[in-house]
């Protein structure tokens, strides 16, 4: 073999012998990363992302400063102090319809009183107001001003006259329960309104009794005082009332239909408050719901009744 053939024949084993090389160092390389236990892709497994460990989540928010504990307090004390303020506004808020109740049940009180002491007196005693009775009642509802001993009262029928207690029912009865009840509205309005729902809910039966009585009564007084309208126009203008009796017969009726009204307005704000007393509030608006209801019901009964 001539030299050239045999430099020729070396080469050729030389880069077979490193082919060969390269393919052992490849199978070593793959055989120990699979030993090592890392993944492979020949077969058609899913690739899955790892999640980070919590540690590593907790070690990068603790490097970074906008979210440190202590920088996220001013916020929430930023968030506490909008709170208070909500709560410290729906409590002024609440404030109107507190006096919206008073106030109503002040003219109310006013109104039953009138009718107490210058109409029910009027048959048995009809040319002198009642022993104690103011004549000129400051700020009673219709303005009453006058009581002219120059003419005489009106006489009433005999027939009106036995039948005057039938026109009346139990207003006298009313008008004592809602003074005592307006005395304990006033002495809580301001200092404890949130004591309110109690009055209402222990007065329950009580309400529901008296008004149930009245309503019972209420269409055949309508009637009575619509038969004798010229004397009761007479007695109206006698005693210087810009209302008429049927006006006043009424009141007791529309009262207790009205409660709900500004109960439920305090309710409303009561509850913007986180107040802990938002569930008394809200039963005491459920019964003058339900005390409504049945006093309606009677008074469609007795207009059956009476047709």
């Amino acid at each position: 073999m001539s030299a050239d053939e045999l430099g020729s024949h070396s080469l050729i084993e030389s880069r077979n012998v490193s082919s060969d090389m390269m393919v052992i160092q490849a199978s070593s390389t793959t055989s120990t990363e699979e030993a090592a236990g890392q993944p492979s892709f020949a077969n058609d497994e899913p690739c899955t992302v790892q999640p980070e460990s919590n540690e590593e989540h907790l070690s990068s928010n603790e490097d970074h400063p906008i979210v440190k504990l202590e920088d996220q307090c001013p916020k929430q004390e930023i968030s506490l102090s909008a709170s208070n303020h909500e709560v410290t506004r729906a409590l002024l808020q609440r404030k109107q319809p507190l006096m919206e109740l008073v106030s109503s049940e002040e003219g109310y009180v006013r109104r039953l009183k009138l009718v107490k002491d210058f109409y029910i007196p009027a048959v048995s005693a009809p040319s002198t107001a009642p022993s104690g009775v103011d004549n000129n009642p400051s700020g009673t509802v219709g303005s009453i001003t006058h009581s002219d001993s120059q003419n005489p009262p009106p006489v009433a029928p005999e027939d009106l006259a036995a039948r005057w207690r039938i026109v009346w029912g139990n207003w006298i009865q009313l008008y004592e329960w809602h003074s005592a009840f307006l005395e304990k509205l006033v002495s809580l309005v301001d200092s404890d309104p949130d004591r309110i729902p109690k009055l209402f809910i222990d007065s329950r039966a009580r309400l529901r009794s008296i008004y149930s009585k009245y309503c019972e009564n209420h269409r055949k007084a309508a009637l009575i005082a619509e038969q004798y309208q010229d004397f009761f126009e007479e007695l109206r203008i006698y005693i210087g009332d810009k209302e008429d009796v049927v006006s006043h017969l009424m009141q007791p009726v529309q009262r207790i239909m009205r409660y709900q009204l500004p109960i439920a307005e305090i309710l409303k704000y009561t509850q913007r408050a986180c107040s802990p007393d938002l569930m008394l509030w809200k039963k005491t608006l459920e019964i003058m719901k339900e005390i409504p209801k049945d006093t309606q019901l009677i008074l469609e009964v007795s207009e059956v009744f009476l047709v």
